[in-house]
This record gives structure tokens, C-alpha cells and sequence, in this order.
């Protein structure tokens, strides 16, 4: 039989395991982690950093766009992110240049003196990297801004464009020359005389679009006079806008832009309030050039056409009617 080791009083028995020291205390197999400081949060992001103008922009755009559908809401809430995201890159772009101006100034102080100041220290800012990402951003903005602008007035003007429907099928006026060829009509009749001398005597000069007095020379253009005069907008869009109010007086702005070809709200509300004007006053047929006349009779002469060409194109029973008397 083998010999047995006895444990000495150095070494006391302990069952095939060691007893943990004071020095090594008993973890249960974990390692205790050291160093369970809390980690502090992030500081927090300064107030401008936080300001978000995304949904104002979008309100003011809403309001002076009048966006219809889902498409075109889309586009004018990407108009407004452009436009936000815009403001606050140039705000750090101007940000930017300043620290690099206040950074290098020191720097540059000994080589401003020797070769000019001021060019050197607009130089070190234009090189900067800083001022490069920070310029290259804002006009990538502007130039998303441009394209979601582009996509939108597209979209409303095909939508606003005067469609021939039943009720526009009566229109005379098919295009721009035929509306400057009315207007012109009423110079030769003597419906509108000279603002300077009251004379009704001229001639009309085609290659400008005027009429010459042959008084006093004076030239005035075919709006002189009119709801029409100064303004931008082409003589049809004004035919088809006076059109629609003889139709429907009481016709909203959206369904008279949509009728007129107009791509702006507000100046739909402008057009509507100058020949509402004109229809209350006395000289209105005058502001209006007739048109309050002629259009109406237009469309008399077009329904009644229609009446006549529906009448002759029904077929009739064209057999003579045979009498209930007894002839002798």
C-alpha cells in the first residue's frame, strides 16, 4: 500500500478544494467588474441646433401655393425641408467663416504685415475645408428646393390648364391674336378714345401691339382702359376669367384658376376681384371691353346652334297624318 501524505499544520485539510482568502474573496465563478462609475449622458444639443422651421416654412408655402393631392403636398413639404435645412446651412457657412477668421488672424498676424492683410486673411477663410462642406450643403439645398418647385408648378399646370369641355366649347377666342385682334376692334370703332385729347381717330400698330392717336400722336396699348390694364397675365387668361364670372357670379377662386389657366391663388383673387368691380359699376361694359356683351351673346348664338344642329340631327316622323273625318 502506498504511503498517505499527512497535511501538516501549515497546510490544513480542505476536502480537495481551496478556501478562499481575505485576500481573494469568493466571487460564485464571476469576475466582480471594477470601476462602476456612471457614465454620464451627452450634453445636450444647443438651442439652435434643436430649432426646426420645417413646419412653418410648410404652412406659409401651403397657404401661398394651395397645393391639391397627395403628389403635390409632397412636393411643397420637400420645398420647406430644402428651405429649412437651407437657412441653418448658411447660418453655420457665415458661423464657419467667422471662427476661421478668428482662428487664423493670430496665425497670420507676421505674414499679414509683410503681404497685405486683408487678402491674406480671406484667403486662409475661402481655403478652409470647414467653409467648402459647409457652401457645398447650402446649395445643394437651394438647388432641391429649386427642383421640388420645378415638379410642383409642373404638376399644377397641367392640372389649372383650360380644358374644352362642354360649357368652354362656345369660347371664340382660341388664341392670344384673337383676343388683341378684339381688343383692336374696339380702338377702330371708337369704343375706347384717347386718354390725352378724347380723340377716336388712329391707327393700330401691329409690331406693338398699340393704338396711335391721329390727334396727338399719343399711343396707347390695347388694355388702356380695362380691368386688364397692367397686368401681366395674357388677354385669354383675362377672356377666360371673364367668361367664367358671367357664368357662375358666384364661382370660387380654385375653380375660376382652373378655368383661366391662373397658377397662383392669390392672383386668381385678384383677377375675380377687378371684374367683380367692373360688373357692379356703371361703366362696366367700358372696363370690360365689351366683353360682358359679346361673350354673352356668344353663348346664346352657341346653345342656340347646338338647339338647331340637335333638332335637325333628330329623325322626324315625316309621314303626313291622316284624318279621323270621314271624307262625304
Amino acid at each position: 500500500m502506498n504511503p498517505t501524505t499527512l497535511p501538516s499544520a501549515d497546510e490544513p485539510e480542505t476536502g480537495g478544494s481551496l478556501t478562499p482568502t481575505a485576500a481573494e474573496p469568493e466571487t460564485g465563478g464571476s469576475l466582480t467588474p471594477t470601476g462602476n462609475a456612471p457614465v454620464e449622458s451627452a450634453p445636450p444639443l444647443p438651442a439652435l441646433l434643436t430649432v426646426d422651421r420645417t413646419d412653418e416654412i410648410f404652412q406659409q408655402l401651403v397657404a401661398e401655393l394651395e397645393p391639391r393631392g397627395v403628389l403635390e403636398t409632397e412636393y411643397v413639404r420637400q420645398m420647406a425641408r430644402h428651405a429649412a435645412a437651407g437657412e441653418l446651412a448658411h447660418q453655420s457657412l457665415a458661423a464657419v467663416r467667422r471662427q476661421v477668421a478668428r482662428l487664423t488672424a493670430p496665425l497670420l498676424a507676421t505674414t499679414a504685415a509683410a503681404s497685405g492683410g486683408a487678402d491674406t486673411l480671406l484667403a486662409a477663410v475661402a481655403c478652409s475645408g470647414g467653409v467648402d462642406r459647409a457652401d457645398r450643403r447650402a446649395r445643394a439645398h437651394a438647388r432641391g428646393f429649386q427642383r421640388a418647385q420645378e415638379r410642383l408648378r409642373a404638376l399644377q399646370t397641367e392640372r389649372r390648364r383650360p380644358g374644352q369641355t362642354a360649357n368652354d366649347r362656345w369660347f371664340p377666342f382660341a388664341r392670344e391674336r384673337h383676343c388683341e385682334e378684339f381688343m383692336a376692334e374696339r380702338f377702330r370703332r371708337g369704343q375706347q378714345p384717347c386718354p390725352r385729347c378724347n380723340a377716336t381717330r388712329g391707327v393700330y400698330l401691329a409690331s406693338r401691339r398699340a393704338w396711335q392717336c391721329a390727334g396727338c400722336r399719343r399711343q396707347s396699348g390695347l388694355r388702356e382702359g380695362t380691368v386688364m390694364h397692367r397686368s401681366a397675365l395674357p388677354l385669354l387668361v383675362w377672356f377666360r376669367a371673364i367668361a367664367a364670372l358671367l357664368a357662375a357670379p358666384n364661382i370660387s377662386n380654385v375653380a375660376l384658376a382652373e378655368r383661366a389657366g391662373i397658377n397662383r391663388g392669390a392672383t386668381a383673387r385678384q383677377v375675380a376681384a377687378r371684374i367683380r368691380r367692373a360688373l357692379a359699376a356703371e361703366d362696366g361694359g367700358r372696363r370690360l371691353a365689351g366683353l360682358d356683351q359679346f361673350l354673352v351673346a356668344a353663348q346664346g348664338a352657341a346653345e342656340s346652334s347646338v338647339a338647331a344642329a340637335t333638332f335637325f340631327s333628330t329623325p322626324h316622323d315625316t309621314q303626313k297624318p291622316t284624318s279621323s273625318v270621314p271624307i262625304g
